[in-house]
């Protein structure tokens, strides 16, 4: 619920997509406050610099059988609009 994902092809690997993932987050003035990393997953966890003004956000980003998904989640329950903008972000970083 609220989550926004996005398949991208096999030229755009996951660590790639990860990193763009948290340059658009650090640019809209977020802090990464954990990241997990294995062979073929990377997730995020980050929130506002300023206290409470945006709730925290999740990313996971994912190999699959047809390049990378990635996942975005503004909040508890899922903000649509703040994922669209930060995925929105994350593909403009990608050239899409």
């Amino acid at each position: 619920m609220g989550a926004l994902a996005a398949e991208l092809p096999p030229s755009v690997p996951v660590l790639t997509l990860a990193t763009a993932a948290e340059v658009a987050l650090r640019e809209r003035g977020y802090t990464i406050i954990g990241r997990g990393t294995s062979a073929d997953v990377v997730e995020l966890a980050a929130e506002a610099a300023s206290t409470g003004a945006v709730p925290r956000v999740l990313v996971r980003v994912t190999a699959t059988p047809g390049g990378s998904l990635i996942v975005i989640k503004s909040g508890l329950l899922g903000d649509e609009t703040i994922s669209r903008v930060i995925l929105e972000a994350v593909l403009a970083k990608l050239g899409r």
